[in-house]
């Protein structure tokens, strides 16, 4: 499982999202240089058989937060991107998901319950694995 969060170091600095001749870029700490979703680094690093999806997600401005590939071993048990946003951005997300061709199953708005509490809303999107 991946937290969608970049991690950029020691000198902090928040990230503001902008447009650089159309591509999404973002700006960061000192001197806010443009930094590209492909210099991100994620911590914990993003699992492999779900990166498509992450970056097609975030590069169309979807604000993820968790992601897992999903299977044995893994904290889902089918690959999951969970975001936030409001009651359009499940559909706006899911739109982007079948632009990018990604396998999607599911769209789904939960609300976990974590020792008797409602938690969330959150929006999740899964995906089909290879043997589906």
């Amino acid at each position: 499982m991946s937290f969608d969060q970049p991690n950029f170091g020691s000198e902090g600095g928040g990230v503001e999202p902008l447009s650089l001749a159309g591509h999404p870029v973002y700006k960061t700490g000192p001197g806010n240089r443009p930094v590209t979703f492909q210099e991100l680094i994620c911590d914990p690093p993003l699992d492999g058989g779900i990166r498509n999806a992450v970056e097609a997600l975030q590069t169309a401005g979807i604000e993820t937060f968790e992601s897992c590939e999903g299977g044995k071993g893994h904290s889902y048990a089918e690959p999951t991107v969970r975001f936030h946003g409001g009651p359009e951005e499940g559909l706006r997300a899911l739109s982007v998901a079948i632009k990018a061709g990604l396998p999607v199953i599911d769209l789904r708005k939960v609300w976990p319950v974590i020792e008797n509490e409602p938690t969330g809303p959150w929006w999740e999107l899964t995906f089909a694995t290879s043997d589906q």
